[in-house]
């Protein structure tokens, strides 16, 4: 599909990342973000809501990309996104659930959770649960834990000791590797090991 205007466009990269995103959301997320690019794409089609839909689509992916970028500040809010795109907190709403089907707390939300599931999960990651929570853009170790073991059924301390086993691991000496060898008993009654059947082969023949 060739697109013919801002909505089109948009729908497709989010199409492409919905297909990206897949194993990471649920049945519901999934249909729910689907029918909101369904939509769109009617709204595209239909030229008395165009206009409106494409307002809509440029406060989304505006905000979506400012959420990518400063996700980690945790003076980044829902207002404070709101406010620096210059528009209402109403309407970024209105923009994220249309084109997402997700609130903006969600999406921020979201975004925080999976770069904090990131972090811990890095085995070369050595920062401490605590200092993941406030690189991810919380205040609150308790509400990140709540917030990240909903999200995740796990505790984020518990992944953490999973990443730290990996790494051990992998840090671990490989086993000698045992060599085989092989015996003859000689002409005159001694035993004679070797590394190799031809070499046992020799010491028999040069013992006769």
């Amino acid at each position: 599909m060739r697109p013919r205007n801002v909505i089109l466009k948009t729908v497709r990269l989010l199409a492409d990342n919905l297909c990206a995103e897949r194993p990471v959301l649920t049945e519901a997320e999934f249909v729910a973000i689907s029918r909101a690019l369904v939509d769109l794409v009617a709204g595209a089609l239909d030229d008395r809501r165009a206009p409106e839909l494409d307002v809509y689509a440029r406060i989304a992916a505006d905000a979506r990309r400012r959420i990518q970028l400063y996700s980690d500040d945790s003076r980044l809010s829902v207002q404070t996104l709101a406010d620096s795109l210059g528009c209402s907190r109403r309407q970024l709403e209105v923009a994220i659930k249309t084109v997402t089907g997700k609130t903006s707390g969600d999406e921020l939300r979201e975004t925080r959770l999976q770069r904090a599931y990131g972090r811990l999960a890095d085995p070369d990651n050595v920062q401490a649960v605590v200092d993941v929570a406030t690189s991810s853009g919380y205040n609150s170790l308790s509400g990140f834990r709540a917030a990240f073991a909903a999200r995740f059924d796990i505790q984020p301390g518990e992944l953490k000791l999973q990443a730290g086993h990996r790494r051990s691991q992998s840090a671990a000496p490989n086993p000698p590797i045992a060599v085989e060898s092989h015996s003859c008993i000689r002409a005159c009654g001694r035993l004679c090991r070797g590394n190799d059947q031809r070499s046992s082969r020799r010491r028999f023949e040069g013992c006769r």
